[in-house]
């Protein structure tokens, strides 16, 4: 019976441990060869792998694709960009420092100056028609601000932090594009006031407009009309002269005279047509009041009327700014600044003659004297 017994627990024994033995011990394929899936999962493929750098190389691609290359002159930056002429200043001044001996480029249909003086670059860039180059590096839509101002007869858009102090400026004269950047070469951002912003635009108005071929022919023709020595074929020359110097403006002679006699109250004595510094071509109207008085004004593209007598240093006598009085005259107004410019006034003396166009095209114009009253003209 012990015996029995015995081999019966033995039995039992042996048929336990062949039933573990099966169960810890894995099959071969098992153990040598993981599933399809599970390598997909633990090893990316090489196309996976290769997505990441192409993604990242597009960027630089686009930026690469704008070459610029070096030129010796301006007029080879020109020439490069595709058009005659690249007018420039010789020196900026900005914060008492001047910007002096620019270094030239072109790519893409745009000619550029690089100004670059300390830490601090000044960026100008011109474009005749079509263009791939941008007018800036920089992306406007970085900047918090984005404004639009009449800054010598043309309307300025400028970009940054806030109101007033721009980094980027951008516009056009018809058939001219201009950018200006103003950039700290490490990153710090530097920006350029409402004075800085007119003598930039003042310079490069001035500069471009004197190698136009046509405004040329009307600075021969104005030599001319001030020699009494003048044969015939000057005087056929002086034709010529008319007809191209009709070319640069919009505005008709009738509408400048009736802008110059509104501003004086008086009527047409004579207007003729001419290029002056500080507003580019104007028409020269002389008006006689009922009391004898004799004005002269330069009336712009935009039907704004200077008083020749008081244009030179007028703004000067000034101590209320463009900017403030422009302001001033929008919340008048609310509307948007077309146009400013000083004025002298009987009633008021000295003040700004500020522009406004509202959102339906109501046109309203003010004095603001130094006090900071607005005045609209049409009640006074």
């Amino acid at each position: 019976m012990k015996k029995i017994t015995v081999l019966a627990i033995m039995m039992a024994l042996a048929f336990l441990l062949a039933g573990c033995g099966s169960q810890s011990a894995p099959s071969s394929s098992e153990s040598s060869e993981p599933s399809p899936s599970a390598a997909s999962e633990e090893a990316p493929s090489a196309s996976d792998a290769a997505e990441p750098s192409s993604s990242a190389a597009a960027p630089s691609q686009s930026v690469d694709a704008i070459t610029w290359n070096d030129a010796t002159t301006a007029d080879d930056a020109a020439k490069g960009a595709g058009f005659d002429k690249f007018g420039v200043m010789d020196k900026v001044t900005i914060d008492d420092v001047d910007y002096v001996n620019p270094t030239f480029s072109y790519a893409g249909g745009v000619a550029q100056a690089a100004y670059e003086q300390g830490a601090i670059g000044l960026y100008v860039r011109k474009a005749d028609g079509t263009h791939d180059a941008p007018l800036s590096d920089r992306d406007t839509t970085e900047f918090a601000q984005k404004w639009t101002k009449s800054y010598e007869g043309l309307d300025v858009t400028l970009y940054g932090p806030a109101k007033g102090a721009a980094t980027v400026l951008t516009w056009s004269d018809g058939t001219q594009d201009f950018g200006v950047t103003y950039q700290g070469l490490g990153g710090e951002e530097v920006t350029l006031d409402s004075d800085d912003v007119d003598a930039i635009v003042k310079g490069l108005k001035d500069a471009n407009a004197k190698v136009q071929p046509k405004q040329d022919n009307q600075s021969e023709q104005s030599t001319q009309n001030n020699n009494a020595d003048d044969d015939d074929d000057d005087a056929d020359d002086d034709d010529d002269s008319d007809e191209s110097s009709e070319a640069n403006m919009t505005i008709s002679e009738g509408d400048a005279e009736a802008a110059a006699e509104d501003a004086s109250g008086g009527t047409t004595v004579s207007s003729y047509q001419d290029y002056v510094d500080g507003h580019g071509w104007v028409w020269v109207v002389t008006t006689n009041d009922s009391n004898g008085n004799e004005n002269t004004y330069y009336v712009d593209n935009y039907g704004n009327a200077y008083n020749a007598e008081f244009d030179s240093n007028s703004s000067t006598d000034l101590s209320l700014s463009e900017d403030d009085a422009c302001a001033i005259a929008e919340d008048a107004s609310g509307g948007k600044t077309t146009g400013a410019y000083p004025e002298q006034t009987e009633e008021h003396g000295l003040c700004w003659h500020v522009t406004t166009e509202d959102d339906n095209g109501n046109v309203n114009e003010y004095h603001v004297d130094n006090d900071g009253n607005a005045f609209n003209i049409d009640f006074e």
